[in-house]
């Protein structure tokens, strides 16, 4: 698991990162996530119309990652500008990469000449 992300509702942001930092917990800065399609992501200074989600991080008493977020501004169909991916896509793209990785160690430790081509 990399981290745990908690919807919260957008005016109380700042408050939240307000109240957590006067508990002497370190807070990021709010953090504005935007993109457009055919545009890269970006982080900009402040929110614009791009801005679809807005952010905190910080750390549990365990050092596990949680995340405040609340939206921007809603998602729509133009958002979306990938081939959607099944269950089924995700499955053979795990498979490769732990067979890619099982063929770096045995080449690393010297038990194979070469990797064996994958398709």
């Amino acid at each position: 698991m990399d981290h745990v992300a908690l919807d919260v509702p957008r005016d109380k942001i700042e408050a939240y990162r307000d109240k957590l930092r006067a508990k002497g917990i370190a807070v990021t800065e709010v953090v504005k996530h935007a993109a457009r399609p055919g545009r890269a992501p970006y982080l900009p200074a402040e929110p614009n119309a791009d801005t679809f989600r807005r952010s905190i991080d910080f750390h549990d008493p365990d050092g596990i990652t949680l995340e405040f977020a609340c939206w921007g501004r809603p998602l729509t169909e133009a958002d979306v500008v990938h081939e959607p991916k099944t269950a089924a896509d995700l499955h053979y793209e795990k498979q490769v990469e732990t067979v890619r990785r099982a063929q770096a160690a045995a080449e690393a430790a010297g038990l194979v000449p070469q990797a064996m081509p994958t398709r």
